[in-house]
């Protein structure tokens, strides 16, 4: 089995108006993380095939497991309200008051499980685009097939 991961290094300049915003809505997310505690603050945003955006920040806690990603609590909550099957697209921005971010910031392993499993879950790729401190961003079509493509997967 060949496998070749498309990630696409773009501007965030060069991107389409929607994906702009969408970029903008997750920065606006990792501004009101809760990260007292690393200082790094992650957003995710999400635009839906109605023209809905939503976002979502990492939440951390003083017993660190306890924590959750921009990712998960973002599709978390559009599960809860039943808009899971909307989503079209995702960006996720992280900045730190720390250390230096200038690189786009790629989704933990449990984030990509998630994401891959509400892509399987739905027959629908998303299209992912990441973005660090600096104006380079990674645009990629399809979480399961670039970030893990060797997806762990219960068939329902």
């Amino acid at each position: 089995m060949k496998h070749i991961c498309e990630i696409h290094e773009t501007t965030f300049d060069e991107l389409p108006p929607d994906e702009q915003q969408l970029i903008t809505q997750a920065r606006l997310g990792a501004e009101k993380a809760f990260a007292p505690y690393s200082e790094f603050f992650v957003g995710a945003a999400a635009l839906l095939n109605n023209g809905e955006y939503f976002y979502a920040n990492n939440q951390e806690n003083s017993s660190f497991p306890v924590g959750i990603c921009a990712e998960r609590s973002l599709l978390s909550y559009l599960g809860s309200i039943q808009k899971i099957h909307l989503v079209e697209k995702i960006a996720i921005v992280a900045f730190s008051t720390k250390i230096k971010v200038p690189e786009p910031v790629f989704p933990c392993g449990m984030c990509r499980q998630t994401m891959a499993e509400y892509e399987y879950n739905h027959n629908k790729e998303w299209t992912l685009l990441l973005k660090g401190e600096s104006d380079k961003v990674y645009k990629l079509k399809g979480v399961a097939k670039n970030l893990l493509p060797f997806t762990f997967r219960l068939e329902l």
